[in-house]
């Protein structure tokens, strides 16, 4: 009886200590992903857009869709941080955790929203 009871605990610790993705706006890192949203605007939607679609940026370049291909917390702070293609690297202008909260609000508003995608 005692290892159910064990097992039952160990259980629910591990589920309380596993990051969320959630409708509440949890990103999968654990970091609220509303967080990010300030930060998207004033350093990507100008020349991203709000959903991401792109479009033309300053200087007449488009910007990427970057809904599409999807792309994982970890891959879009990799390019966040050190740019890519004709997109500039943050690693200069914004902190690593506002990185982080850019990247993990993107991935919860392709996750939340099919019409990201």
């Amino acid at each position: 009886m005692m290892r159910i009871y064990t097992l039952i605990f160990i259980t629910i610790i591990l589920t309380a200590c596993e990051p969320k993705h959630n409708g509440a706006g949890m990103s999968p890192s654990g970091i609220s992903a509303s967080a990010g949203k300030q930060l998207f605007v004033d350093n990507c939607a100008r020349c991203h857009q709000i959903s991401g679609q792109g479009g033309p940026a300053p200087g007449g370049l488009p910007a990427p869709d970057i809904r599409q291909p999807r792309k994982s917390p970890a891959e879009l702070r990799q390019i966040i941080t050190f740019g890519f293609g004709k997109m500039p690297s943050f690693h200069d202008s914004i902190s690593d955790m506002q990185i982080s909260e850019i990247a993990d609000y993107v991935a919860v508003q392709i996750e939340r929203h099919p019409e990201y995608r």
